[in-house]
């Protein structure tokens, strides 16, 4: 599998184009270290982070083998609809490609044990992943790069809860369309049987300490303001304005590191130690500064304006023509190119798109990225694509023809939910 090195040359071009970008001076110094040391690239590291945490310690392959030891699934479809809730679920907090990485193993031996074809159940995981991806600003870095361009341009924070809470509808909504096809399509009766897997002291640490840090950035400001209007409240007001940063996201996640790091396994090593954060994978970081520098240096040059002057002889367009329109057009572009960086240059046409359809901002920026998220089709839209066609159990006509459907019942679904 040689292209699985591939992104290790794409951090070199990455951090060169970044450099170019300062060089030429396109973006004043003042906003890189606003972007260098802003929420996004925090949050991200410690999602980084946690996604090392859990893998070094196999809390993903204790959840994923006691789900499927819980469920039991009895025929090949609840089997193939519950692989893909758990893939889902673990890409909501570590990569989807880890995620992947960690289930095709578990596919083919499941295939190979009850003798029955690997494709739904590929599809299940892959797909699972991507969907997954979408429902947490962690989830995949295309979010934090919308969610940073929501909040220097306008002014608009979205938490973890605003987030889940604005994308679940349609997330949801499309998972629910393809585990209908998962159930559909094979409903064969099977024998399979998981034993369920003993979870240790330190991984059960670990599960709390995760679940508490989960807990806390979903309640920060719902319901009712949350927790930190209940510190608004007590304080009557008085709480220092620099003082949100002490409780912010990536505050809480990093609290929750150092919790780790006096915390031990039986063999008396820390659960978290210093060592571990030169193991992190640093390739997603460097791609979503490097799509926050392209954004920034798109909206600094003028390109914007440039194309809004052409496209602006379109205005004759209905909203809906609009956002058929442009979701069409950024998820058949990101069929070929990174969902990041495609994000980052379609999200600086809001203010034009905000302007010929009267959409609210965040409808929006959940439009372009979740437009960005839904590429189905191609081995070169995600590396979870790539991997199952990789595994010789799926043929890329079978992904092509499916993901086609599910890129088309994206774009209908936006339209329906954010229209």
């Amino acid at each position: 599998m040689g292209w699985l090195k591939f992104p290790k040359y794409s951090n070199y071009f990455s951090i060169t184009a970044c450099l170019l970008i300062m060089i030429f001076g396109y973006i004043p110094f003042v906003e890189v270290q606003n972007i260098l040391s802003g929420h996004v690239v925090a949050l991200l590291v410690v999602g980084a982070a946690f996604s090392r945490l859990m893998v070094k310690h196999q809390v993903h392959e204790i959840i994923a083998t006691n789900a499927l030891a819980y469920i039991s699934p009895k025929n090949l479809s609840s089997l193939s609809v519950t692989l893909m809730l758990i893939s889902a679920f673990l890409s909501m907090w570590i990569s989807n490609t880890s995620a992947v990485v960690m289930l095709i193993p578990v596919v083919l031996a499941i295939s190979s044990k009850i003798e029955c074809s690997a494709e739904n159940m590929l599809l299940a995981i892959a797909y699972g992943a991507t969907m997954g991806g979408m429902l947490t600003p962690i989830g995949t870095p295309a979010n934090l790069v919308a969610i940073d361009y929501a909040a220097r341009f306008f002014d608009l924070k979205i938490g973890f809860a605003q987030w889940f809470l604005g994308v679940a509808p349609f997330v949801l909504t499309f998972m629910a369309f393809f585990a209908a096809y998962l159930w559909f399509s094979k409903s064969e009766t099977i024998n399979f049987k998981q034993a369920k897997a003993n979870i240790t002291q330190h991984q059960m640490t670990i599960i709390r300490a995760l679940s508490t840090c989960v807990l806390l950035w979903a309640t920060k400001t719902l319901p009712f303001g949350g927790w930190e209007g209940m510190l608004v409240w007590v304080t009557n007001g008085g709480l220092p304005s620099g003082l949100s940063r002490i409780y912010s996201e990536e505050a809480i996640g990093l609290a929750t590191l150092v919790f780790c790091m006096f915390q031990f396994c039986p063999d008396k090593k820390q659960l978290w130690a210093l060592e571990d954060i030169t193991k992190i994978s640093y390739s997603s970081i460097i791609m979503v500064i490097a799509s926050l520098f392209f954004a920034e240096a798109v909206s600094q040059s003028g390109a914007v304006e440039l194309i809004a002057d052409h496209l602006k002889t379109l205005a004759h367009m209905s909203n809906t023509t609009w956002l058929l329109l442009v979701s069409s057009m950024v998820s058949m572009v990101t069929e070929l190119c990174s969902n990041t960086a495609v994000t980052a240059l379609s999200i600086t046409l809001i203010d034009l798109i905000q302007s010929m359809t009267g959409m609210s901002v965040i409808s929006c920026i959940f439009i372009i990225t979740l437009s960005a998220n839904s590429a189905f089709m191609l081995p070169t839209a995600t590396p979870p694509n790539a991997m199952i066609i990789a595994t010789e159990k799926i043929s890329i006509a079978k992904t092509s023809q499916v993901g086609f459907c599910l890129s088309l019942l994206s774009i209908l679904l936006l339209y329906f939910i954010y229209l």
